[in-house]
């Protein structure tokens, strides 16, 4: 999910307003409408309410459950690239990250805090290849479920993604779906008849709605806890997860990176 999405949600939850938000954000106010559109089709339900008589709006049921969820993510992305930001005179690093993979990679980039050996700025990409990735960002690596198309592009396996049918056992709820890239979602479709009840790219996502309003879906088996149990009667998937990066950029830390990591 795009973070810019769900930093003007939490703006206009603390101003009630459309258009004092985009004033305060330099945005217009059909772009502050867009994002929010793009939200609420990502949630799956409305956000806010505007008042009849006033211009001002007020959240929805689902605005309320998606507030502390979204102000926490902000709040940790933030943090995490102050914490980057104050490495200096390194190699930058440029990574982008498909959202579905965002827990994965966070897990197994902490050694680089420890080496120290670059600058790393990371961001989440929508995108799943790296061409579509490079055209929009800087880009040097990106952590992708596909390999690349084009020869362009080198691919480095950097790790597998186990998923499983992780519910709610307190809590009765219908299934969600996590786009996992083509092959997964083939497998997805196939073992669960009926329809989802929303789409969505981040696993943060769905375990925090489903925690909250029950349910099920397929994630990644690390997020089981006490409310949140796996289904064994459905298989679990594995996932190749993927390193792309553009064979003819000259960056010593792309080569770190790799070297790090051993692939």
């Amino acid at each position: 999910m795009d973070t810019e999405l769900l930093d003007t949600f939490v703006h206009i939850s603390k101003t009630r307003s459309f258009t004092k938000t985009a004033e305060a954000m330099c945005l217009t106010q059909a772009a502050v409408s867009a994002r929010i559109k793009q939200l609420e089709n990502l949630v799956g339900h409305p956000v806010f309410i505007r008042c009849k008589n006033s211009h001002a709006v007020l959240l929805t049921k689902s605005g309320h459950a998606l507030l502390p969820f979204a102000s926490e993510f902000i709040n940790s992305w933030a943090m995490i690239r102050k914490e980057i930001k104050n490495i200096h005179d390194k190699p930058t690093l440029n990574i982008s990250v498909y959202p579905a993979l965002a827990n994965f990679f966070f897990e197994k980039v902490t050694i680089l805090f420890d080496i120290e050996r670059f600058q790393l700025n990371i961001h989440q990409s929508n995108n799943m290849s790296l061409t579509e990735s490079v055209s929009d960002l800087d880009t040097d690596v990106h952590i992708s479920l596909t390999k690349p198309k084009s020869s362009q592009y080198e691919h480095v396996h950097f790790g597998i993604n186990r998923i499983g049918m992780l519910y709610n056992h307190l809590i009765e709820g219908s299934t969600l779906f996590v786009d996992w890239g083509s092959d997964a979602n083939k497998k997805i479709n196939m073992y669960c008849s009926g329809a989802f009840s929303f789409k969505s790219d981040s696993p943060d996502f769905a375990i925090n709605y489903i925690l909250k309003n029950g349910g099920r879906c397929y994630l990644p088996l690390g997020m089981k806890m006490k409310q949140i149990k796996q289904d064994l009667s459905y298989p679990v998937i594995n996932i190749p997860i993927y390193a792309v990066f553009d064979k003819k950029k000259i960056n010593p830390a792309i080569d770190a990176f790799l070297e790090i990591f051993n692939i």
